[in-house]
């Protein structure tokens, strides 16, 4: 989708690429603008169920699974008692913190992972499907591939120290 500033929506957004691309057309402002958005959201969210007694009390997750909403996949779920509190504790910490984490490298990071599998939850358990779908739809915009280049680079600096440490463990043959 083309903006005004000609540029396209990001789809596996790169940090490397500063402004519009030539190649691409990506805009960073857009992409980081999209991310901080999507982060308050989440935030303001979780600050508006905060002020819910079902949620302060950690009974909101065991009140959605018991009603129509849920789906058949999610009603074991109720069985787990204690921990069902404790996840709806981390669900709401997850979506106050994600405004925060949108801010910070590492957090951007977390944030996607904790987030997507979130809804991935949501969409299995819940059939409010359409929600989460679109949710997870943003989550692809919000990915960034260099991400993937970063375990890339990783992967190739094991595999030198690998082999640096197999290349002194030979032992060294005397010439005669």
């Amino acid at each position: 989708m083309a903006t005004s500033a000609g540029c396209y929506w990001p789809v596996f957004y790169s940090r490397r690429r500063a402004g519009p691309d030539r190649e691409t057309g990506l805009c960073r402002d857009l992409s980081s603008s999209q991310r901080y958005l999507s982060g308050l959201s989440y935030t303001l969210s979780g600050l508006t169920k905060l002020e819910s007694p079902l949620w302060q009390s950690g009974e909101a997750l065991a009140i959605v699974l018991a009603g129509p909403i849920a789906r058949d996949s999610g009603k074991w779920l109720l069985d787990l008692g204690p921990l069902l509190r404790i996840l709806s504790y981390v669900s709401l910490a997850l979506e106050i913190l994600a405004g925060p984490l949108a801010f910070l490298r590492l957090g951007r990071k977390i944030a996607w992972i904790s987030l997507t599998l979130f809804h991935t939850g949501i969409l299995i358990f819940l059939n409010v499907g359409s929600v989460s779908l679109a949710m997870l739809v943003l989550q692809l915009y919000l990915f960034d591939s260099d991400w993937l280049a970063s375990l890339r680079l990783r992967r190739r600096i094991a595999e030198s120290i690998r082999a640096r440490r197999t290349s002194q463990a030979q032992p060294y043959q005397s010439i005669p």
